[in-house]
């Protein structure tokens, strides 16, 4: 087979996409003018780029942003999976390897007795404070409906048989997993 690829209008998007840049400030100005997400008001990058908060439910997130590219890394504790069972492990590594079940967003941990984190890149070319909003909340739900997959897992492992049958009952799987 030889056929090749004419990259050349996508590498031109890819360059203007690369080249696109955004200041503190302007994520800053962002951010201050969301509303109440359930964690401080006034979200705001510190000097190293960084905004840590916890949401309403107390979960652990971040927002980071590293100038010059115009988008931010958005980061959320997931349920502690201390001596995680390794179904567990191969369900995140998993997920890793399609983006639909993670939404373009990977798993991760923080060390071998951290908590699970997820993270998703979130580009902010053109976003308004809307449309940050909308991909925060987003992130945020996405983020609980794997802690219920995690607990399930979890459940199962430690032979909690009741709880894993209330999980099997329902949906108890993310929205785009293996599809």
């Amino acid at each position: 087979m030889s056929e090749t690829i004419d990259s050349g209008a996508g590498d031109a998007t890819a360059r203007a996409l690369m080249e696109t840049t955004m200041s503190r400030e302007a994520v800053n100005d962002i951010l201050t003018t969301l509303p109440d997400v359930g964690g401080p008001a006034n979200l705001k990058l510190d000097d190293s780029g960084d905004c840590e908060f916890r949401d309403r439910d107390g979960r652990r997130m971040a927002i980071s942003h590293r100038e010059p590219y115009a988008a931010v890394t958005l980061m959320a504790e997931l349920l502690e999976a201390t001596d995680a069972p390794p179904v567990l492990q191969t369900m995140l590594l998993e997920a890793n390897a399609t983006w639909q079940s993670t939404r373009g967003g990977a798993f991760g941990s923080t060390g071998p007795n951290g908590p699970i984190v997820y993270c998703r890149h979130v580009p902010m070319i053109g976003v308004d404070a809307a449309g940050f909003l909308a991909a925060l909340l987003d992130f945020r739900a996405f983020a609980s409906e794997w802690d219920t997959e995690i607990q399930f897992l979890l459940d199962a492992a430690a032979g909690r048989a009741e709880n894993a049958a209330a999980g099997a009952e329902g949906t108890r799987q993310p929205a785009g997993w293996r599809v």
